[in-house]
């Protein structure tokens, strides 16, 4: 795992560790996740890591991954592994199962914001590759 960055902006960190930055004006480490930027993934992709309970509502949160121009091939939830009632780290699994005949893309872990105000978003983006079980055939 290596430190990645996250905030309102969504910004792309160089690992896939600690998540950490300014979420919600405050300095902190939000999420850990156990793919690493730069990992070849390939479908199913189970994504697993911690969260801090805030980053949950109703105990889970929103996942997707996208290709490189931003088409989204995956989404799903990320489900809470114990009580995310918690200012702790709570672990997290989530499954995505995609085809794409793209080479690069980006998962991206959403703190749930069901407010829906935009100083209340974040998210991590982890660049990622694809593995050759991945593609689809034309």
């Amino acid at each position: 795992m290596g430190l990645v960055s996250c905030g309102g902006g969504g910004d792309v960190g160089s690992g896939g560790d600690v998540v950490g930055g300014i979420v919600g004006g405050v300095e902190n480490e939000m999420v850990r996740v156990d793919i690493a930027a730069g990992s070849v993934v390939e479908s199913p992709l189970l994504v697993t890591g911690e969260a801090r309970g805030v980053w949950f509502f109703e105990g889970v949160f929103p996942v997707e991954l996208v290709d490189a121009d931003n088409v989204v091939i995956a989404k799903g939830l990320a489900q809470a592994k114990s009580d995310y009632m918690t200012d702790e780290f709570v672990e997290f699994e989530a499954d995505l199962s995609f085809v794409t005949q793209a080479d690069s893309g980006t998962l991206i872990l959403k703190k749930d914001n069901p407010s829906g105000l935009p100083e209340n978003d974040a998210q991590v983006e982890i660049p990622v590759k694809f593995g050759s079980k991945s593609l689809y055939e034309i």
